[in-house]
């Protein structure tokens, strides 16, 4: 029976794996959307981009094995594209709150202070305090987040223009009281287009933002958006990275001196302080043989060990914590700076954390005895009964395909309620299954793979609110350092060789992700 389901478990693998390659595939002409930026992104007379922004999407499209080609749009003419839902990635674009919830954030470029700039001989120039509604027009780029920002400001008139060399030359030339832009934003742009800028002066710096790749949120999008977020994380933490980032920042220094990179970040904010291990809060979620309490009281298993590497290769040493998975969101949505662990990326959690970087694979599924076979909940019969662990997302989505559901505080209890036909199906996976029989003490060879529902990852998260970009990109950048190191290598190998004896769960690493199954050989 096992031997049977593992063969339409690897079937299965086998499907998604290829179907992903023929999605790549279709993809050789994969489009990346850029707006025209000083260094940046310029394009020469063939038509052909270059600059900073687009040897980094080059690179980490090459990390992950995408062939692209680059369009260049003007910025309003890339937000009518990002508009219809059909853009591919775009190269850099703010992450503002309106936004956040719209696109994959695949990595950050630059951190950016916006700033309000009047002319010198401007009354504004003398006053103690200055508002942006004390400004009584104002120009900015047509589109711009920073143009929203105007709205939500009550600015009396807003001069929204084309490009940001209009918008500067409107201040300068008077027709507009102010510009909202950014410092090295205006530096830039003068030097390239010989603006005489020494006349405008900042009044007021708004804040910093931070610009990313993107790419839209669409359901189809959520496998590629993880693959490119650990690509990005990979090539930023190779030495290609760092000498486009050594290439790079001379150029830009010679415009605006206070430039540093901060966790592969160009910033023009100065060196940000990223706090002590102190601001950080690490708490998993107790999983049997991956995340467990010892006799004394310690946190062990694979994921704890990965996580304490990761913080030590940061520099960020911390204590473990357990918590019920309902305590670590509220914690997460109230606090800055919690990392948790594992978490299982689904559509519903996919705004709640910062995805840092994978751990586990399983494939959820409805396992049975009586030996039928369905493609999807629907045409599971109604009368049918269903098995799930008390609340686990898997209730819900049995529960609003109509069937009957019954929730059990164990995989254990669970698997008893199928083997004795109290239900007829669990909706679990693999290692569920092999948890709930080894609680029984049975062998459960009579259970099948009833449906297979989806593949699920778990990760090592951080919570959003208020924590800093840069503290992401550290704990991201260390984790490709440590699952890239042979002495990791040889770790989760050994540690995937003692749980299979010890505990006979299939399991095999891949890519620094342990797969809940069993590989091929």
């Amino acid at each position: 029976m096992w031997k049977k389901w593992l063969f339409a478990l690897l079937v299965v693998a086998a499907l998604v794996s290829i179907g992903f390659a023929a999605s790549d595939n279709q993809k050789n002409t994969f489009t990346v959307l850029t707006s025209s930026a000083p260094l940046f992104s310029e394009v020469d007379a063939q038509g052909d981009v270059s600059g900073f922004t687009v040897s980094l999407v080059k690179g980490v499209l090459n990390t992950a094995g995408i062939n692209a080609e680059f369009k260049s749009l003007p910025f309003a003419a890339i937000i009518d594209e990002l508009d219809t839902g059909k853009a591919g990635l775009v190269s850099v674009l703010a992450r503002t709150a309106e936004r956040e919830n719209d696109y994959y954030w695949i990595t950050p470029v630059t951190a950016n202070p916006v700033a309000l700039f009047v002319r010198a001989d401007s009354s504004f120039v003398n006053r103690e305090t200055v508002t942006l509604r004390d400004i009584p027009k104002v120009s900015v780029l047509g589109r711009d987040y920073r143009e929203i920002i105007l709205e939500q400001q009550s600015v009396d008139q807003i001069d929204a223009k084309q490009s940001w060399v209009d918008a500067v030359k409107a201040t300068l030339s008077g027709e507009s009281d102010g510009l909202f832009f950014s410092q090295m934003g205006v530096a830039l742009v003068c030097k390239q287009n010989q603006l005489d800028c020494d006349s405008l002066v900042n009044v007021l710096l708004w804040d910093t933002v931070y610009s990313y790749i993107v790419l839209p949120k669409t359901v189809e999008n959520s496998e590629l958006a993880a693959k490119l977020t650990v690509a990005a994380s990979e090539y930023k933490a190779s030495t290609k990275y760092q000498k486009l980032i050594e290439r790079t920042v001379p150029q830009l220094k010679q415009h605006l001196p206070n430039v540093n990179v901060e966790e592969g970040i160009i910033s023009f904010v100065g060196n940000k302080q990223l706090g002590s291990a102190d601001d950080l809060w690490v708490i998993a979620d107790l999983v049997p043989n991956f995340a467990e309490i010892d006799i004394r009281g310690q946190i062990v298993g694979y994921i704890p060990d990965l996580v304490r590497k990761i913080l030590n290769q940061a520099g960020l040493e911390q204590q473990i914590l357990a918590a019920p998975w309902e305590r670590i969101v509220r914690e997460a949505q109230t606090k800055s700076n919690v990392m948790a662990f594992a978490v299982a990326r689904t559509p519903d959690r996919e705004d709640l954390f910062h995805w840092l970087t994978p751990v586990t694979r399983n494939m959820h599924a409805l396992f049975g005895i009586d030996g039928k076979t369905y493609e999807s909940l629907s045409e599971i019969p109604k009368h049918k009964k269903v098995a799930t662990l008390r609340s686990d997302y898997r209730t819900q989505v049995s529960q609003e395909a109509g069937l009957a559901t019954i929730e059990f505080d164990s995989w254990g209890a669970a698997m008893a309620a199928v083997l004795s036909g109290e239900v007829d199906y669990i909706f679990g996976s693999h290692g569920a299954v092999q948890y709930g029989c080894k609680e029984l003490r049975k062998a459960c060879r009579q259970v099948e793979l009833v449906m297979p529902h989806r593949y699920v990852t778990t990760y090592v998260v951080l919570s959003k609110i208020g924590t800093q970009p840069e503290l992401v990109e550290k704990l991201k950048n260390a984790s490709v350092v440590v699952k890239q190191s042979d002495e990791y290598k040889q770790w989760a190998r050994q540690w995937s060789r003692n749980i299979k004896m010890e505990q006979g769960l299939e399991q095999h690493v891949e890519n620094g992700v342990i797969n809940l199954w069993r590989g091929t050989r």
